[in-house]
């Protein structure tokens, strides 16, 4: 038997596989699906979602093709599509990776909403409300 100077045999696996992601297709959504971003892992193959367009937030289960083949992360790009018996919850379909998030802006397909600054410049709707609370008293 020959010496293996590459790597085990995962690199062996990967010598004979054809794909090739800087050559993939651009994937563009139909009717009913939407591109949204991973804003949360909620366990079970789900994700907490915001749609682009409307800033909705919604679950996002991955779908069995995409499980243990492509990871989803907090801050990816995906394209989801609606299920038409539940309205509520959409399926993962495809995965971005950054070069296909900037062609999909540049086309115009990915518009990002602006965020509501208040009259300092800085972010006025941060996710957090601070109530007053007498220091004093605590």
């Amino acid at each position: 038997m020959g010496k293996n100077s590459n790597g085990g045999k995962n690199n062996k696996k990967k010598k004979n596989s054809t794909y090739d992601e800087k050559s993939r297709e651009l994937l563009y959504k139909d009717v009913d699906q939407e591109y949204a971003l991973v804003t949360g892992l909620l366990g079970d193959s789900r994700c907490k979602c915001k749609i682009y367009e409307s800033s909705e937030e919604v679950r996002g289960d991955i779908r069995g093709k995409l499980k243990n083949k492509v990871w989803i992360n907090v801050g990816d790009t995906i394209l989801m599509s609606k299920r038409p018996f539940d309205p509520t919850v959409y399926d993962i379909i495809h995965k971005y990776n950054p070069t296909e998030v900037s062609k999909l802006k540049s086309c115009g397909e990915i518009t990002i909403p602006e965020e509501s600054t208040d009259d300092n410049g800085s972010l006025a709707n941060f996710g957090f409300e601070f109530s007053s609370v007498n220091i004093e008293t605590i």
